[in-house]
């Protein structure tokens, strides 16, 4: 049986095999190729799946990340039934600023609070 030729590669947010940010949604970019054709491209981290838009050149949005390490893999499958994957390793963190400033730290609400003319008693 001849090995197969299907490629998978992530290309965007980054080529390298491990990736940081601060944002806590993912869009995943690539490419995938085949010497007869790929069905489809998906993504999976932790259970949470989704299909790619696109074979020769896939985009994959809409990925939440978790809080840490988040293992990304992207899966081709190509006619012959063959699956070849790709990983990328996305770490979340989430940078927190410590104020002592009451405007900035108090908890801020939409409509300032409204006396009840009821409850209010005259002296």
């Amino acid at each position: 049986m001849a090995r197969p030729t299907t490629t998978v590669a992530i290309t965007s947010p980054t080529s390298n095999p491990t990736y940081s940010t601060g944002d806590p949604f993912l869009t995943l970019g690539g490419t995938a190729s085949d010497d007869v054709r790929v069905i489809w491209v998906m993504w999976d981290d932790r259970g949470a799946s989704g299909m790619a838009i696109g074979t020769t050149n896939w985009t994959a949005s809409g990925i939440v990340l978790h809080l840490g390490s988040n293992l990304l893999t992207v899966a081709a499958l190509d006619v012959a039934g063959y699956i070849t994957t790709a990983t990328l390793t996305v770490t979340l963190s989430v940078q927190f600023t410590f104020t002592d400033d009451q405007l900035i730290a108090g908890t801020l609400t939409a409509d300032p609070p409204i006396a009840d003319p009821q409850l209010m008693t005259s002296a």
